[in-house]
């Protein structure tokens, strides 16, 4: 018993004494030289204080052979540590140059976010070669802020450069930054410099600097456009510089300082050179008085092909009324009416009593069934119906669809079961009215599910495609739903349970095996009828450990007999010792015979009573006291 060192480092690892040091590693070295990767790593792991995470073991890791059928030991030593907690400083350097090698780095955003990781400035420095926003992520929680700031300069977000300083205490070289940025994004420069320049504590790097990187980056322009866009200024010759920048073919400067209606409705009509915001937030802002030139706006946009979209957002803007008369006669005579009616049917919800309002509304809709009585759609539907739905489409009115079709096909009518009206008005519910998708759902059939689910997927309605593969009885397709996007593997298990079907099971439990829950995997592979195809591909030590538990749990001891005989690679003493605390004798009976550890399989006969048994053991094994 003295010599017996399995026996003495089992009663170390137990008590954990600092003077059973020299034993673990003694242990490890002993393991690792013949070959035994795998109980190596569980030493090295399981070391008291982590003596043996250090840079030579997780080296010697990375230099050993994979075991045929295995994972490496450098993989199998990085499992089993982000399974026990938070990885050490060179563990997650090693790690994350591993992750990023292999083009995982979204592992390595889940480790941080579960704080499996500890960060340091060298840890960001791996990380920013691939993701500098994850590298910002580490060096935020190392509090390393010249780093941090530097990554917010490269990405672009300068507007967080100040902030971030401040919050830190920190006190960057805010002129050599400023430099950076001109170099590689001038137009971030400038935004950079006006926020050094206007601080609420006053300028943060002295004027005459910045006017001189201006200068050397020949963009003194650039200085005059911040200068008057955070308007530093107050008093100046406001009509002259609008004409300076109109003359520069700067046309929204130009509208900016321009204050009378000539000079505006010379340059506005320059579109292509104005963003739509920039139109619809100019026209809210004109006093009610000079909203009038919107209507000559609107009229002439469509002449120098502005899109409908900016037009249409333009008008919406404009504040104060003015007469409808005049802005129907300016979109009518381009034969461009339905230009307005988004316009139009506001004002009516409104409550507009204009006679204009509804005259324009009646021409529109008229113009509109002429074309649908050519065209009627969908197939199938009564043709009153279908010049009603298309005339709805095409005036872009879902609710009102909505509310058409529940009396279509929620009524009694000779189109409530027709197969496109009961399509569009699914589809049409996914998209603008969400509320309403779980009522179809339990009420309307005979539409096209595969789409629908589809489509509801894509709206991040993921409870409602569920809804819909469980009514159809699409299992497969139910399961995928509740483990991949509405991500809840305890509902899955629940599903699985309900239905009970292989195509289930094997869903869920690949998904399982996806978040490294082999347990409960295996355990879910077990209620799929027919084990063998995926036997061979859960050929792993964890898993071929499980698997072999499960069989003693459940008492298969014919079926643990056949796996224990076949190639594998459970670590079988493991399992005896989880048979023992389970007083599970003929498993473990079992288990020593398959190894032919005859003093251990002693012990299991004592257990079950088989006396002679166990005396023969014991002299098979040199052990008779």
């Amino acid at each position: 018993m003295l010599h017996n060192t399995e026996l003495a480092f089992k009663l170390a690892s137990r008590a954990n004494p600092p003077s059973a040091d020299d034993l673990y590693i003694k242990q490890y070295q002993q393991l690792f030289q013949s070959g035994q990767f795998g109980k190596a790593v569980k030493v090295a792991v399981n070391s008291p204080r982590g003596i043996l995470h250090t840079a030579q073991v997780i080296q010697a890791f990375k230099q050993a052979p994979a075991p045929p059928g295995e994972l490496s030991p450098f993989l199998h030593y990085f499992g089993i540590l982000l399974e026990k907690g938070e990885l050490n400083y060179l563990e997650s350097v090693e790690l994350a140059r591993l992750v990023l090698q292999l083009g995982r780095k979204q592992l390595l955003e889940k480790w941080l976010k579960e704080n499996k990781l500890t960060c340091s400035e060298e840890l960001g420095d791996i990380v920013r070669l691939h993701d500098m926003t994850l590298a910002l992520s580490v060096y935020f929680r190392e509090n390393v802020p010249n780093k941090g700031i530097a990554c917010f300069a490269e990405t672009g977000q300068t507007d967080k450069v100040v902030l971030y300083a401040k919050k830190v205490g920190y006190t960057p070289d805010f002129v050599s930054i400023l430099q950076h940025i001109m170099h590689t994004n001038p137009e971030k420069g400038t935004e950079f410099a006006a926020q050094l320049a206007n601080d609420e504590a006053g300028p943060l790097v002295d004027i005459e600097t910045v006017v001189n990187i201006f200068m050397s980056q020949n963009m003194v322009q650039s200085v005059a456009y911040a200068m008057l866009g955070n308007e530093m200024f107050t008093h100046y010759d406001r009509p002259h510089i609008a004409n300076l920048y109109e003359k520069a073919g700067v046309m929204p400067r130009a509208l900016k300082y321009y204050e009378d209606l000539p000079e505006i409705k010379r340059v506005i009509v320059h579109t292509a050179v104005f963003q739509p915001d920039l139109l619809v937030n100019y026209f809210s802002r004109l006093m009610t008085g000079r909203s009038f030139v919107s209507l000559e706006v609107v009229g002439g946009l469509p002449d120098v092909d502005c899109d409908e979209t900016t037009i249409k957002a333009l008008l919406a803007s404009v504040p104060g009324n003015f007469p409808i008369d005049e802005l129907v006669h300016e979109v009518e005579a381009r034969n461009r009416l339905k230009l307005i009616l988004p316009w139009l049917e506001a004002s009516m919800q409104a409550g507009s009593q204009g006679s204009a309002v509804f005259n324009a509304l009646a021409n529109i809709y008229t113009d509109s069934n002429n074309v649908n009585r050519r065209d009627c759609s969908p197939e199938g539907a009564d043709p009153n119906v279908s010049i009603a739905v298309k005339t709805l489409l095409s005036a872009d009115l879902p609710i009102g669809l909505i509310e058409l079709l529940e009396k279509i096909i929620l009524g009694p009518s000779l189109s409530s079961d027709n197969w496109n009206l009961l399509n569009l008005i699914m589809l049409t519910a996914v998209r603008v009215d969400k509320g309403k998708v779980v009522g179809y759902i339990g009420k309307l059939q005979n539409h096209d599910t595969a789409e629908i689910a589809k489509i509801a997927i894509k709206h991040y309605l993921y409870v409602e495609a569920f809804m819909i593969y469980k009514k159809y009885e699409q299992h497969a397709m139910a399961i995928n739903v509740l483990v991949e996007h509405v991500v809840s593997v305890d509902r899955g298990v629940e599903y699985a349970n309900k239905v009970n079907k292989p195509e289930v099971w094997s869903g869920l439990a690949e998904r399982q095996l996806d978040g490294l829950r082999i347990k409960a995997a295996v355990d879910s592979y077990i209620q799929v009828e027919n084990l063998s195809n995926f036997l061979e591909s859960l050929r792993k030590p964890k898993i071929d450990t499980e698997l072999a538990y499960a069989y003693a749990k459940w008492i298969v001891l014919h079926d643990m007999e056949d796996f224990l005989s076949m190639t594998n690679v459970a670590d079988v003493l493991e399992v005896v010792e989880k048979c023992f605390e389970d007083q599970l004798y003929h498993a473990a009976k079992l288990s020593f015979t398959s190894i032919s550890n005859w003093a251990h399989l002693a012990t299991a006969l004592i257990y079950l009573g088989e006396n002679q048994g166990a005396v023969e053991s014991a002299r098979k094994g040199g052990n008779t006291q």
